[in-house]
C-alpha cells in the first residue's frame, strides 16, 4: 500500500494594529483563541493555532500588532518587545501580510521594508483584508497593481475574513505553499495555549469592549484558582487588579452592575471555549504594588500548559 504524503507548515501573521489579524486567525483555526477589539494593541502575545484536515496541517502564530507613533519607536518594537515578529528561514513556512482595505500608512511601509530587509526568501502572502468595507471595490484593481510593484509577493488575496469562500481561497493558497513533512502535533490539538491564559485573555476582551474609554490604563488580571469538577464542569477564581480606587469604581459599576455584565459574558465565551458549564467568579481589588510603570497589561504565561480544545 503507498503511503501517502502528509504536509505541515508554520504561517506567521503579522501587520499593524486592528487590519483584523486575529479574527482571521480565529477563522482559520475554527476556534476563538484571539482576543478581538476595535482597540489598539489587543493582542498581546503571540499565540499559536493549528488547524489538520486530512494530510493537511497547518499552524499559524497571531503575532500582536504593531503601532507605532515614530520610527524610532517601531524599530524599537520589532527589535526588542517582539524579538520573533520577523522570522528566520528555518521557523517558517509562510508569513502573510495583512493589510487593512485600501488603508495603507507609515506602519505598514516600514513592516513591508523590514520584510524586504530580510536575508532570506520566504514567501509572502499580501492579505488585502476588510474589503466587504469598501463602498466602490473598482478602487481595488490599482490598488492592487500599486501594491504589487513594491514587493515580489507569492500573491496578492483581496478578502475579507468574515466570507467562508474567501477564507477557502486563502486556504488553498496555503496548502499549496506546505512542504511534504509529518505532522508536528496529534490532529485534536489546538493550541499550547493554557487554559488559565485563555481565562485571562476572555476576561480582558470583555473589559475591553464594555469598558472603553474608561477602561483603567493599568490594570492586571490574575486567575487565582482554576478547579476542574468530574461531574460540573469548571470552577475558577479570577482577580482583576487596578492601582486606585477610582479605577476600581469604574470597573464594579454602580450596585456592581458592570462587573456582573463582563463577568456573565465572559462566563457565555469560556463555556463555548471549553464546552462545559463554567463557574465564574470575578474580583476587583485596588493593589498598586502589582504594577510597574511602563506596563499596560500583564497576563499569564501562554505556555505553562497545554489546552485541547
Amino acid at each position: 500500500m503507498i503511503k501517502k504524503n502528509t504536509y505541515c507548515g508554520l504561517v506567521e501573521i503579522i501587520g499593524r494594529s486592528n487590519v483584523g489579524k486575529s479574527t482571521l486567525f480565529n477563522k482559520l483555526i475554527g476556534k476563538k483563541l484571539s482576543i478581538v477589539s476595535h482597540k489598539l494593541r489587543t493582542t498581546w502575545h503571540p499565540i499559536i493555532g493549528v488547524y489538520t484536515s486530512g494530510e493537511y496541517q497547518i499552524i499559524y502564530k497571531d503575532n500582536p500588532g504593531i503601532v507605532s507613533n515614530s520610527k524610532r519607536y517601531l524599530f524599537h518594537e520589532l527589535s526588542n518587545r517582539n524579538p520573533n515578529f520577523f522570522l528566520r528561514k528555518q521557523s517558517a513556512t509562510l508569513i502573510i501580510f495583512v493589510l487593512e482595505n485600501i488603508i495603507w500608512n507609515y506602519t505598514d511601509q516600514i513592516v513591508l521594508d523590514k520584510l524586504k530587509l530580510q536575508n532570506f526568501q520566504l514567501p509572502v502572502l499580501l492579505l488585502i483584508n476588510k474589503i466587504d468595507e469598501l463602498c466602490d471595490k473598482k478602487v481595488l484593481l490599482p490598488y492592487i497593481r500599486a501594491l504589487s510593484k513594491l514587493m515580489d509577493f507569492y500573491d496578492v488575496l483581496p478578502m475579507s475574513a468574515k466570507d467562508p469562500d474567501d477564507l477557502i481561497k486563502l486556504i488553498n493558497i496555503i496548502k499549496n505553499v506546505l512542504p511534504v513533512s509529518e505532522h508536528q502535533v496529534h490532529s485534536d490539538f489546538v493550541t499550547d495555549c493554557s487554559e488559565r491564559f485563555l481565562v485571562s485573555e476572555v476576561i480582558r476582551e470583555k473589559l475591553l469592549w464594555f469598558l472603553d474609554k474608561e477602561l483603567p490604563y493599568f490594570i492586571k488580571i490574575n486567575v487565582e484558582q482554576f478547579i476542574k469538577y468530574p461531574s460540573h464542569g469548571y470552577e475558577i477564581f479570577v482577580f482583576v487588579f487596578v492601582k486606585r480606587d477610582s479605577q476600581k469604581r469604574i470597573l464594579i459599576g454602580k450596585k456592581g452592575c458592570k462587573i456582573k455584565k463582563i463577568g456573565i459574558s465572559a462566563r457565555k465565551n469560556l463555556e463555548y471555549i471549553f464546552k462545559t458549564e463554567v463557574h465564574l467568579n470575578l474580583w476587583v481589588k485596588t493593589k498598586p504594588e502589582e504594577f510597574c510603570n511602563d506596563a499596560m497589561f500583564f497576563v499569564p504565561n501562554t505556555l505553562d500548559g497545554i489546552s485541547k480544545i
